[in-house]
């Protein structure tokens, strides 16, 4: 779901601003009013729940469910009715030796995704299908929030 990423990103966003060594595994559920939180952090950066709150409702208003724009507080997960939910822990011992490596390098954790292949089709070095995807998902994306009143702000590529 894009507003649970946009959460999750701005999450992510705090952490690294304030810490850029944070590592984050954390996955944002969204259901009616309620927000959760959960996974795994290691960073210098203790956010309180209040903060994590913060940056809930400041994603919500910035993707535009404020009552501002296209939808009204009844049509919308307002940032006045939100109900935030933080179960975050600290990332476990195991998975640090995994990620942090002595040569300064870092190491894969115990999650990914990883799709597609290098190619030299595109000057990004992925198959030019997901490359054009993206660029195109981007522009959709842009062109939303540009024009709320036409697409809404909880557009799907």
């Amino acid at each position: 779901d894009k507003c649970a990423d946009i959460i999750a990103d701005s999450i992510v966003d705090r952490l690294i601003i304030e810490d850029s060594e944070s590592r984050v595994a954390s996955e944002v559920f969204v259901a009616g009013k309620h927000v959760v939180i959960g996974g795994e952090v290691k960073s210098k950066c203790q956010l309180s729940q209040e903060e994590y709150e913060e940056i809930v409702k400041g994603a919500l208003a910035k993707i535009g469910y404020d009552g501002k724009s296209s939808f009204s507080k009844e049509q919308c997960l307002h940032p006045d009715d939100v109900k935030v939910q933080v179960l975050l822990n600290q990332q476990s011992p195991d998975i640090s030796q995994g990620v942090d490596q002595t040569t300064g390098d870092i190491g894969a954790g115990d999650q990914g995704i990883m799709f597609g292949f290098a190619s030299s089709e595109t000057a990004d070095l992925m198959p030019a299908a997901i490359t054009y995807a993206r660029m195109l998902a981007d522009k959709v994306y842009n062109y939303a929030l540009n024009h709320k009143h036409k697409l809404g702000v909880d557009i799907k590529t």
